[in-house]
């Protein structure tokens, strides 16, 4: 029971960042037309888009209801929780490499992103870029480690409430 609390309260957490990285995924899509590279990011944050509405409809439909969910409902929540996995990690990693990078570096990229001609006009200083990099480093931290231990309750809770999901 406590799981499910646990995974009822972040589900909450985790609906705003899915509906922000969904509108940052849409206009990525349409820059990705004319430069594939950025395919895969916008391929990895509309994953966890739906890994985060498909985990809200099992939760709400299945969980908290007790009623039937369609057995592609859990291959949605699991195909595109992989997804998730895969980006949690990288803003795991990016995260921590940031913050425990040494106070030079830091400074170094907030130089490096201060000598774009767009950034000097906006009155931007190292010391608030500083904080700023800082701030989303931390920030990437917490929403890693939330999405992380999601995944893995998530995971669990559709073994566990298998007999929810019906074939049609």
């Amino acid at each position: 029971m406590q799981q499910i609390t646990i995974y009822k309260i972040f589900t909450w957490f985790l609906l705003p960042f899915a509906v922000l990285f969904g509108l940052f995924a849409l206009i990525m899509f349409f820059a990705g037309l004319s430069n594939p590279a950025i395919l895969l990011p916008v391929f990895i944050m509309a994953g966890f888009c739906l890994y985060s509405i498909t985990s809200l409809i099992f939760l709400t439909k299945g969980l908290q209801k007790n009623e039937p969910c369609r057995a592609s409902l859990k291959d949605w929540i699991k195909v595109n929780g992989y997804v998730s996995v895969s980006m949690a990690l990288m803003m795991l990693f990016n995260s921590v490499s940031l913050i425990f990078s040494k106070q030079a570096n830091i400074k170094i990229l907030a130089e490096q992103l201060l000598a774009n001609p767009a950034m000097k006009t906006q009155g931007l200083t190292p010391a608030l870029v500083i904080q700023l990099l800082l701030g989303m480093a931390y920030s990437m931290l917490i929403l890693s480690v939330v999405l992380l231990i999601h995944l893995t309750i998530g995971f669990r809770l559709l073994k566990r409430y298998d007999a929810l999901f019906i074939k049609n």
